[in-house]
Order: C-alpha cells, then structure tokens, then sequence
C-alpha cells in the first residue's frame, strides 16, 4: 500500500493567521478525513494516519503532520517523520506541503511540484532538511527539493509600502476561514488537488 506524507506548515503559537493557513487547511482535512492528531515529542509535531479510498486507484494510507516547531525551523518534524516511513516511501516524493502563498491571490489553490522555495522559509526549511536525510532515500536518489507543494493563495498587501511580515502575521478574514473550513469550496478544492498528486504517484 502506498503512503503518503502531508505536512501544514505554519506558526502553530499563531493560528489562523495568513502564514499559517497550511495548519488550518491541515486540520481541516483531518476533520474530512476522520484523522485524530496526537502530538508526539519525538516529531516536535502532531500527527495521525489513516488509510483512504482515492478513486481510481488501491487504498493508500496518509500521514498528516503539523509541526510545532516554528515556519522557519519546520522542516526537521517533516523529516523525523518521514524517517519512519518503509524504505519505498521514505522519499520526497511522497511528500505533499500545504503552504501559503504571497503569490497567489487569497482563495487561490496551485500545486506545484520540486523547484525553488521561491523566498519562503518554512519550504527552504524541509529543502535543508530533505538534505540531511538524503542517504536514506531510496536509488535513485531524488534531489531534495522534489515534493509536492500545493499553495494557498494568501495575496499581498494593497499598499506596496506595507511590511509583509506584519502581512502575513495578520489574521485570515471570516471568509478566507469558511473557505478553508471542511465542508468549504476551497477546501474541496485542496482534497481534489491531493487526489491528483497521489493517483499520479501511487
């Protein structure tokens, strides 16, 4: 059975904010899916497995993760858990980033796979530590930026003059939570995005 790695990347003393719009869409799927998030120190992160029915293709089991570590520091939790994985999955490929994105306008919803972290630090952070673990990816070796991304358009401030960390530290409005809430257009959307990333990859 294939296994799969999603991993929200966020501020986890800082919920519902733009930055962390990758941990409210985590828990969302978790409520969608039925998963029960239990922290375990070892990860410095939350997680739970399941294993899913996609359509069109033999049942895979998904771990969800949402690390406690700080954006910036986040990638080390994706990695420990990773680690667990059996040696055919223990790769970045089956790895899935929800994260949010200034490039994007907000509700938007773009997967992306490998390439740059494109200035985003919680991405660069797993980048760094994809590399740490290289040698225990199977052969051949993918390099360490080929995951999977699905971005979550969080948009810009409108004054250009705006600091941006302030931006992305500011709170999502009523509608962008809806959205991204199960049972939300925007969350449908994610799941819908997911689907494709595992059947092609499964």
């Amino acid at each position: 059975m294939a296994r799969f790695l999603i991993a929200g990347l966020g501020n986890y003393p800082y919920p519902n904010t733009r930055h962390s719009v990758g941990q409210v869409v985590l828990d969302s799927l978790a409520g969608k899916w039925n998963v029960t998030l239990g922290y375990q120190r070892k990860h410095d992160a939350w997680l739970g497995t399941k294993t899913i029915d996609i359509p069109g293709t033999s049942p895979v089991e998904i771990t969800l993760v949402k690390p406690k570590l700080l954006m910036n520091i986040s990638g080390p939790a994706v990695t420990s858990v990773l680690k667990t994985f059996p040696s055919e999955f223990r790769t970045p490929r089956n790895v899935i980033i929800l994260q949010d994105s200034l490039s994007h306008p907000p509700l938007a919803v773009s997967p992306k796979f490998g390439g740059s972290a494109n200035g985003h630090n919680g991405v660069r952070s797993v980048i760094a530590s994809m590399g740490n673990m290289a040698s225990a990816f199977p052969t051949p070796r993918p390099t360490n930026d080929e995951f999977h991304r699905i971005r979550l358009g969080i948009g810009r401030p409108v004054h250009k003059a705006a600091d941006v960390a302030d931006y992305v530290l500011g709170p999502l409005s009523r509608e962008e939570l809806d959205w991204w809430a199960y049972g939300g257009e925007g969350l449908n959307k994610v799941a819908v995005a997911l689907e494709a990333i595992i059947k092609k990859s499964s």
